[in-house]
Formats: C-alpha cells, sequence, structure tokens
C-alpha cells in the first residue's frame, strides 16, 4: 500500500473474479472495490497469480475480466481507478 497524493492505492489486489483466490463473483469484485473506496483508496492494481494451478496463467481470461471489472466499475459509479499487472510469485 502506498499513499497518493489524493488517497491510497492498492498495490496487490485480487478483485478480477474467477481467476484466482480472491473474488468468486462480480458481485463480490463490485463490493470489494466498494470497500476500498470506504477506506479511502483511489485505485486498485489488479495482480491475478500468475500460477499454473490457477485460471489466471491464462492472460486472454485476465484481460477479459479486467475489461468486464472496468465496465461494471464504471457503470456502477465506483470511482476506484484500476491497473492491471500479475503476482509471480
Amino acid at each position: 500500500m502506498t499513499r497518493a497524493a489524493m488517497g491510497l492505492v492498492d498495490l496487490h489486489c485480487h478483485l478480477l473474479w474467477g481467476v484466482d483466490d480472491g473474488c468468486r463473483a462480480p458481485e463480490d469484485s463490485l463490493a470489494a472495490a466498494r470497500a476500498l473506496v470506504a477506506l479511502g483508496y483511489v485505485e486498485a492494481v489488479q495482480t491475478p497469480d500468475a500460477r499454473a494451478d490457477f485460471p489466471s496463467r491464462d492472460a486472454a481470461l485476465c484481460e477479459a475480466r479486467f475489461a468486464e471489472l472496468e465496465a461494471l466499475r464504471a457503470r456502477e459509479g465506483v470511482p476506484l481507478r484500476l491497473q492491471p499487472a500479475e503476482e509471480l510469485a
């Protein structure tokens, strides 16, 4: 976690549903994003696990989920900037 000029930044976040050990459904992701905002976060870096035993190893799936989460976040008006990444360990 770091503090941005206007709020907190979560550098390790698992909001992408159904790709690893994080959120399980879109509703969970939305609830978690809202909780982050309520705690003062303005940005969250999505870091799905890049491990062979998780579906997150599929880059196309992760990219699709990221786009879906961005659309959901925008539609619901959740003011949390999202950034893509991956957890290598």
